[in-house]
């Protein structure tokens, strides 16, 4: 019994129908794997660069302290030597 001729073209059709479908399915995972894998290079290259400008932060940081050290140290000085010269013009 070999089947129906209909049947068997039917079944041909829903069959290359599905294999092409597949295919399709196959080539847009394709793309969303490439554009996952360009999103973690982003995502890589941002976090270094935040790392890059955390760093710099830091060694900013460290530096405005060690100038408001300085500054205060002068202003003490300058307050002494304005004491000192108020004190002597008397």
């Amino acid at each position: 019994m070999k089947g129906n001729p209909k049947e068997s073209q039917l079944n041909l059709i829903l069959s290359l129908f599905f294999f092409f479908n597949l295919i399709d399915q196959d080539r847009h995972l394709d793309h969303l794997s490439e554009a996952i894998g360009r999103q973690k290079e982003l995502g890589i290259l941002i976090s270094d660069e935040l790392d890059l400008h955390a760093e710099l932060l830091e060694q900013n940081e460290i530096a405005v302290d060690s100038t408001a050290g300085r500054m205060g140290t002068a202003r003490r000085r300058l307050e002494d030597f304005r004491k000192s010269a108020s004190s002597k013009s008397k």
